[in-house]
């Protein structure tokens, strides 16, 4: 199976895109109608008239990945294994370098723009528990893959011998397993 089959869907992709689209542009202008109806003086939904960009000073955040990678290329495998985990430097440098970057953006700031742009963490929150849910269910799935045929579970996997059998049995099996927990 070649590996961009999927672009031969580009077309249907494409379609339901554009169906999903616009069917979010209709019901986001109804609701917003009816929302700035609903008020009894109405004012438009903002305290802001006119346009103008605050906290402009992140912008100067952005271009800090092309520079530190090109700084952290030197090192190229040099790390440190943490319970049979092998961690480049360069790599654990990047993440802290995220996170150093993503505190100093929150703490300059100011605590009205996030509000003026009803940010929350929530969505954050939703996608962390997401991965923490696909990571969690995959685990037993790769043992399984792992154990082969001598494992437990032998029957389902004696018989893959190729990268795409490989692909489809732990779809499959992340799905079965997934299916059978509680919610």
């Amino acid at each position: 199976m070649p590996f961009f089959w999927t672009l031969r869907l580009f077309p249907e992709y494409l379609f339901v895109a554009a169906i999903v689209l616009t069917a979010f542009v209709v019901l986001d202008v109804r609701l917003l109608r009816r929302e700035i109806e609903s008020r009894p003086t109405h004012e438009p939904p903002h305290r802001r008239t006119t346009f103008r960009v605050e906290g402009a000073h992140n912008f100067l955040l952005l271009p800090r990945n092309p520079g530190h990678g090109a700084a952290l290329w030197a090192v190229a495998h040099a790390g440190l294994s943490w319970f049979g985990v092998h961690f480049e430097y360069r790599n654990v440098v990047r993440d802290l370098l995220i996170v150093v970057i993503g505190l100093v953006s929150i703490v300059s700031t100011p605590r009205a723009v996030r509000d003026d742009n009803a940010f929350t963490w929530e969505p954050i929150k939703e996608v962390a528990y997401l991965f923490f849910g696909i990571f969690v269910t995959i685990i037993p799935v790769l043992m399984i893959l792992k154990a082969g045929a001598g494992g437990s579970r032998g029957l389902l996997v004696e018989g893959i011998t190729e990268p795409w059998q490989y692909f489809w049995m732990s779809g499959a099996l992340r799905a079965s397993w997934t299916t059978r927990r509680p919610t």
